[in-house]
């Protein structure tokens, strides 16, 4: 369920509310088979994995993910070069060691 979480904590109270409505649904009508989501495996991208479509956008360089500047929540800069980042916990990775993220 899209909680709009960004941190750890609120992510995974968006996947036990989605566990929680599955086993709901379950109990009701036991007859009835609970569809399940298969997750799709998700992989780190390269940063130049793909072209980025606009030139409005950025790739996250912690997780890979094209970010809005325009919008952007979560941004460092590092050796004067501006990094944007999808959510808090890719940003605080990228700070504490900046440096393994130069492109």
């Amino acid at each position: 369920l899209e909680l709009g979480g960004d941190t750890l904590p609120e992510i995974a109270l968006s996947v036990m509310a989605e566990i929680t409505q599955l086993r709901r649904a379950a109990s009701i009508n036991p007859a009835q088979k609970v569809k399940t989501a298969t997750l799709p495996v998700v992989q780190k991208a390269e940063p130049a994995a793909k072209p980025l479509a606009a030139s409005g956008e950025a790739r996250d360089p912690v997780c890979g993910m094209v970010v809005e500047t325009a919008g952007a929540r979560y941004e460092s800069s590092f050796e004067d070069k501006a990094f944007y980042f999808c959510c808090l916990r890719c940003k605080e990775t990228f700070d504490g060691s900046p440096q393994e993220y130069r492109t």
